[in-house]
């Protein structure tokens, strides 16, 4: 009787395991199984005590390894969750240092200087803004990196009405030559696919936030764009950048302009800065009057204002998301968030170090009347 116990006993031990697949989890536990399948992200199996049951599926980062009936061995410790699209080996990297290095890029770039050039003018009448990037900012992904620049739209007006024409965008600092035209600041997004496959933006999901108002770059119905117009947006919601290629997307309003009804009258947008007026006003920096703004008359050309990033005051944002399919059937997101870093008097500024710099006036009229 001894001796048929040890040998069922045996029996179970070894003939069962010559036909399993252990499966051991991070928490320690063990599944005795039948592995059918192990793709980027997931492991299929079948219990080993029912293999015409129901299929399971286990997240591969939940996995330290498995041993398979065969004696071979499958490890799983550095794996993490990930993204996987439909189309085979397009995979998103998983990069453990993205937050790390992308607080480097944000530092970076809030260290650099614009550098003050001196001018023939003896007055300027402008101030320049400059934007810092917010810690927590995505501007670089495994696959994906991002940059800006800032564009001003010029189209002027003529003498007795609202009607534009000679309608240009230039580039910050150049001379429109225009005396009376409205003028607008847009930003531009250029994307750098760092892989050796296509990506995949969905502009439908990819827009410029301005003072919580989204304006996505695809608007599935073009009337729904400011005056019917779609010349910031897309007529496809997909767009594919190529291999190890760049793409600036479309100019996109961030607001901040003059606007002329005709040459004696005009109204002065500042929304960009009006947000920070009650800052700028408890320092002493700004008053708000009934028709006009007063901002920094003390501060002369070539001196700088330290802003810091108050909390809640998020002027502008960029959000980007692609996909490693032209289904965007898994999609990743990159996004950057800025607020008003400095204030430079005057308008003479070397604009190559500090990309994203609009220009206002010392006293904005809020409404010049005849």
């Amino acid at each position: 009787m001894r001796k048929l116990i040890i040998v069922t006993l045996l029996l179970c031990l070894f003939c069962p395991l010559s036909a399993q697949d252990v499966i051991v989890k991070k928490d320690g536990a063990t599944i005795l199984s039948k592995v059918l399948e192990v793709n980027e992200t997931d492991i299929k199996y079948k219990k080993f005590s029912n293999p015409n049951g129901p299929t399971y599926t286990i997240k591969k980062s939940d996995i330290l390894s498995i041993n398979y009936e065969n004696g071979e061995m499958d490890t799983f410790a550095d794996s993490q969750p990930s993204t996987k699209s439909t189309a085979e080996g397009n995979t998103f990297t998983n990069n453990p240092s993205l937050a790390a290095d992308n607080l480097k890029i944000v530092q970076g770039y809030n260290n650099s200087e614009a550098t003050y050039v001196e001018g023939k003018k003896k007055k300027d009448s402008q101030l320049t803004i400059l934007f810092g990037l917010k810690e927590g900012s995505i501007i670089e992904t495994p696959e994906l990196k991002a940059s800006f620049v800032m564009k001003h739209w010029y189209g002027r007006v003529t003498m007795f009405g609202n009607k534009v024409k000679n309608e240009r965008l230039l580039d910050l600092g150049e001379d429109p030559g225009m005396p009376f035209y409205n003028d607008q600041y847009k930003i531009v997004v250029t994307l750098k696919n760092k892989t050796n496959t296509p990506i995949y933006i969905d502009l439908a999901n990819s827009f410029v936030l301005h003072n919580n108002e989204a304006k996505p770059y695809y608007i599935a119905d073009a009337s729904q764009a400011d005056n019917g117009s779609s010349n910031d947006s897309y007529s496809q919601r997909v767009i594919s950048i190529p291999p190890m290629s760049s793409v600036s997307l479309k100019p996109q309003d961030i607001g901040q302009g003059k606007t002329w009804v005709t040459t004696r009258n005009a109204a002065a947008e500042y929304d960009v800065v009006k947000n920070y007026l009650p800052y700028f006003a408890e320092k002493g920096f700004a008053k708000d009057n009934e028709h006009s703004v007063e901002l920094f008359t003390d501060l002369k050309r070539g001196e700088k204002i330290d802003v810091p990033d108050l909390e809640g005051m998020n002027p502008l944002s960029t959000h980007i998301t692609y996909s490693m399919d032209d289904n965007l059937t898994t999609s990743q997101s990159m996004h950057m968030d800025f607020y008003v870093r400095q204030v430079l008097g005057g308008t003479t500024w070397n604009f190559s170090n500090s990309p994203l710099m609009f220009f206002t006036d010392k006293i904005i009229t809020k409404l010049l009347k005849t």
